[in-house]
């Protein structure tokens, strides 16, 4: 797997987009340099090592430059905030040659329902609900009717039977009532 990076120096972004099948996370931050739009997708082990290197030189790093050729090969480079050119940290890497799946698609645009519960009351639910959920494949169904005030969790095992939590929230904008499966595992994680 890769991430995809896109660096669009008219609108003065840079956007990093990962996701594992299951999960996706973008992330659009400002940029600055280059005159050329920059698309490009990196094995998720070498941005692994990136993460690590700039971890550890966090405190020296400043910039991190790329240099990408026409055949597809990156160059980055970390620089230092003192005169000196270059931290001494450079990796070269072959890109990935493919497609990364269209996700924009996928994420809403907007929303007609937002909701406030509070976290260690939503995380012990969650806790409790994945007990049955186990049996499952970790599918925990989020019930939202927004205009009650409260948020219900369930979850179903052949063995135990249907298992549901209902926790106080506050209604921030109200939609439609719905329901949600997902695995509750990526809940416990977040």
């Amino acid at each position: 797997t890769g991430m995809l990076i896109v660096a669009s120096p008219k609108s003065g972004t840079l956007s990093m987009a990962a996701t594992d099948g299951y999960r996706l996370c973008e992330r659009i931050q400002p940029f600055r340099g280059g005159d050329k739009d920059l698309k490009m997708i990196v094995p998720a082990e070498i941005m692994l090592k990136l993460a690590k290197l700039y971890a550890e030189h966090h405190d020296k790093a400043h910039d991190l430059i790329v240099h990408v050729n026409k055949y597809g090969t990156a160059l980055f480079e970390m620089k230092t905030n003192e005169q000196s050119p270059l931290l001494g940290v450079q990796m070269v890497v072959p890109t990935i040659d493919a497609n990364f799946p269209d996700y924009k698609v996928i994420v809403p645009k907007g929303r007609d329902t937002r909701i406030e519960v509070d976290r260690v009351d939503f995380q012990k639910a969650i806790s409790t609900e994945m007990i049955f959920a186990k049996d499952n494949a970790n599918i925990i169904t989020i019930g939202l009717k927004g205009d009650e005030g409260v948020v219900r969790l369930s979850a179903y095992s052949t063995e135990r039977g249907e298992f549901a939590t209902e926790i106080d929230c506050i209604t921030v904008e109200k939609g439609a009532p719905m329901n949600i499966a997902i695995n509750g595992s990526y809940l416990t994680k977040a």
